[in-house]
């Protein structure tokens, strides 16, 4: 997990390693800042959305990290609904293309 994400986010300088099971409080300890914190969150949401659902488990879940990470409330809903905005647009771009079949 940690591998991937030093790829994707080289400029956090992520230097340990973690289980995929890692709970938010290892996390914390190793995405020390706010902006890395945001990525983790943002992530775990894109994540949650790839079925095109985003049910109260997963949502409990990620307010519960962003609870641990410190993170604002209001800040967290406006970032769940740019991702559900995405995720309604992408299933309109699929179903628009579909339809070119």
């Amino acid at each position: 997990m940690v591998e991937q994400y030093r790829a994707m986010h080289p400029q956090f300088n992520v230097t340990q390693d973690l289980q995929i099971d890692a709970n938010p409080k290892d996390l914390a300890s190793v995405f020390t800042t706010s902006q890395s914190k945001w990525f983790i969150v943002q992530d775990m949401i894109a994540i949650a959305h790839i079925d095109g659902h985003y049910d109260k488990t997963e949502k409990d879940r990620i307010h519960s990290a962003a609870r641990v990470f410190g993170l604002d409330p209001d800040r967290l809903a406006k970032l769940e609904s740019l991702n559900a905005e995405f995720t309604d647009t992408s299933k309109r771009i699929v179903a628009f293309l579909d339809s070119a079949k």
